[in-house]
C-alpha cells in the first residue's frame, strides 16, 4: 500500500508529533515529562502522510516495536506502507525486517520493498510538499506511486522512455520542456510557464482531453485534428513541426504555427491552414496541386520543390516569398485579393522558370 507524502511537515514538526509516543508528554510543570504513550496507527499514518525523512521513520518504527507483539500486528500495513515505493537507509530495512519476521509478514515485506530498474522512489532528501524534484536528465523512470510530478528546479527539462508518468505534471520555471519520444499514457494535465516551451514530437498514447495550463508553445508532429480537438491549452500555443514524409489530407487547422522540414509529399492530396498561421517549410518536395495559402500570416519557403503545383494561391502579393519558389511554367499562382492568376512571364523576381 502505498502511501505519499500529501501534508509535507518538516523533520522537527513530525518529531513533534511523535514526542508524546517516544519520551512522553511534557506535564503541566513543563519540567518533568508523563509516562510515555503507546503509538496508534493512526498517529503512523500522519507521520507517513507528512514525510519521508529516515530519523521520523526509524523513530515511528521504534515506538511500533516497544509495543508488545500481540498490539504489532496492529501496525502491518504502517510497516509495509514504510518501504512500498520508499527510498530507506539500511537501518530502517533491518528494523523493519526483525519486525515482519516476528509478526508473520516477511514475505509481504519482501514485495512491498522490491524495487524495480527505472522505478522513482519517495525519498526524503528530495521532496517538496510531497513531489519529486530532480535537476538531471530523467529517462526510464517509473513514477507509478505520484499523482502528480513537481520539477519546480527545473529550467531544461529532458525525459525520454517508456516509463510511467503521473497524471499531473508542473513545470513552473522550466524554459523547455522535451516529452519527445514518451510514453503519456496517464497524463492529462501539464503546467508550465507563459515562456515554456513544451515539446510532444513523436510522444504516444497522448490524451484526447489533454489540459496544457500555461506555456508559450506546444510542439506536437501529429497532424490528426482529432487528436486535438478537445484538447484545453493556450490560444496559439499549438505547433506542428514534421521531418517525417506526410501522407493523405493533412488538416493543420488546428496549428497556429507550421513548420515542415525535408519532406516529401508525393502522398499527400491535400493541405489546410488555419486562419493567421505562421507557415515555413524547408526543403519540402512533391507538394499537392492545388496549395493555399491564403489564410497565413505569414509563409516562408526554403529551397521547396514546387513544380507539381498547378495552382498557389496567396492572400496577396506582399505574402507570396520574393525568393526562388521553383514553380512549373504552367502554375498558376492567385492573390485573392485580387482574384485573377499572376503572369509569371513579366514578374522574374518571384522564379526562375520564368524565361
Amino acid at each position: 500500500m502505498f502511501v505519499d507524502v500529501t501534508d509535507f511537515k518538516s523533520a522537527i514538526g513530525v518529531e513533534n508529533i511523535l514526542t508524546p509516543y517516544k519520551k512522553g508528554r511534557l506535564a503541566s510543570d513543563k519540567k518533568t515529562r508523563l509516562p510515555k504513550e503507546n503509538i496508534t496507527p493512526e498517529v503512523c499514518m500522519e507521520v507517513l502522510q507528512s514525510t519521508n525523512y529516515a530519523r521520523n521513520i526509524k523513530d515511528m518504527l521504534l515506538c511500533i516495536a516497544e509495543l508488545p507483539q500481540a498490539e504489532q500486528g496492529k501496525f502491518k500495513e504502517i510497516v509495509l506502507a514504510a518501504f512500498d515505493n520508499r527510498e530507506q537507509p539500511n537501518d530502517i530495512v533491518v528494523l523493519g525486517k526483525k519486525l515482519a519476521v516476528a509478526n508473520v509478514f516477511e514475505r509481504e515485506l519482501s514485495k512491498a520493498h522490491k524495487i524495480n530498474e527505472g522505478d522513482f522512489l519517495l525519498s526524503s532528501s528530495k521532496l517538496s510538499r510531497g513531489l519529486m524534484t530532480r535537476e538531471a536528465q530523467l529517462s526510464d523512470m517509473d513514477f507509478k506511486p505520484y499523482d502528480k510530478l513537481l520539477a519546480a528546479a527545473m529550467e531544461n527539462v529532458y525525459f525520454n522512455g517508456d516509463g510511467k508518468l503521473p497524471t499531473i505534471l508542473e513545470f513552473p520555471n522550466a524554459q523547455l520542456i522535451d516529452l519527445s519520444w514518451c510514453n503519456m499514457s496517464g497524463v492529462r494535465k501539464i503546467t508550465a510557464n507563459e515562456q515554456a516551451k513544451l515539446c510532444l514530437d513523436s510522444s504516444w498514447n497522448l490524451a484526447s482531453d489533454l489540459e496544457v495550463g500555461t506555456c508559450k508553445e506546444i510542439l506536437v508532429s501529429c497532424y490528426d485534428k482529432a487528436q486535438f480537438e478537445q484538447w484545453k491549452y493556450p490560444t496559439n500555443a499549438l505547433t506542428f513541426y514534421s521531418y517525417e514524409d506526410l501522407k493523405g489530407e493533412v488538416d493543420l487547422s488546428l496549428f497556429h504555427k507550421v513548420d515542415m522540414q525535408v519532406l516529401n509529399c508525393k502522398d499527400v492530396t491535400g493541405i489546410w491552414f488555419a486562419e493567421g498561421a505562421l507557415v515555413k517549410m524547408s526543403g519540402v518536395v512533391h507538394l499537392p496541386k492545388k496549395i493555399d495559402f491564403s489564410p497565413c500570416a505569414e509563409v516562408v519557403l526554403n529551397g521547396c520543390d514546387l513544380s507539381t503545383v498547378e495552382q498557389i494561391i496567396f492572400k496577396n502579393r506582399e505574402q507570396m516569398p520574393n525568393n526562388d519558389l521553383r514553380l512549373s511554367k504552367n502554375c498558376k499562382v492567385i492573390f485573392t485579393d485580387e482574384q485573377k492568376p499572376l503572369d509569371l512571364i513579366h514578374i522574374k523576381s518571384y522564379g526562375r522558370n520564368e524565361k
